[in-house]
């Protein structure tokens, strides 16, 4: 299995930058959901594509402690900040949703039945899904 880096300043403030951020969204829920996290402990350079998806090469902890998926996913966000939010530039449609979300709203979800309505929330969400001119 060959690693390729799929972060780079060219690709992620891009309509393809945010399908990968996407679907690294949806390998962190879709390991929360089992139980399993980073305890937002990782860096940017341990994704990888692999299998033809994009994984954290790293092993997760099976018993995380609670507060683990907030911390992966706001360590997401907080990586990628920098790639978007770039001083003297307009910030990428929907970014400051976005960032919102991750920081204010994440804050309040604290049972599973929220952390199941805002992971369907987050995979939805205006930032990741195509406009709609690319739907047709």
């Amino acid at each position: 299995m060959e690693k390729v880096e799929i972060f780079t300043k060219l690709l992620l403030p891009s309509r393809l930058g945010s399908a990968v951020f996407q679907l690294c969204l949806e390998h962190l829920i879709k390991n929360h959901k089992v139980g399993i996290s980073w305890d937002g402990i990782w860096e940017l350079s341990d994704w990888e594509v692999a299998d033809n998806e994009v994984v954290l090469k790293m092993v997760g902890q099976c018993s995380a402690p609670a507060d683990s998926k907030s911390k992966d996913l706001k360590r997401l966000f907080d990586l990628l900040r920098p790639y978007y939010d770039q001083e003297g530039k307009d910030p990428h449609l929907f970014f400051e949703h976005l960032k919102f979300d991750f920081t204010d709203v994440l804050k309040t979800i604290v049972t599973d039945a929220k952390w199941e309505w805002f992971w369907k929330y987050l995979l939805n969400h205006v930032f990741v899904m195509p406009p709609t001119g690319n739907t047709y």
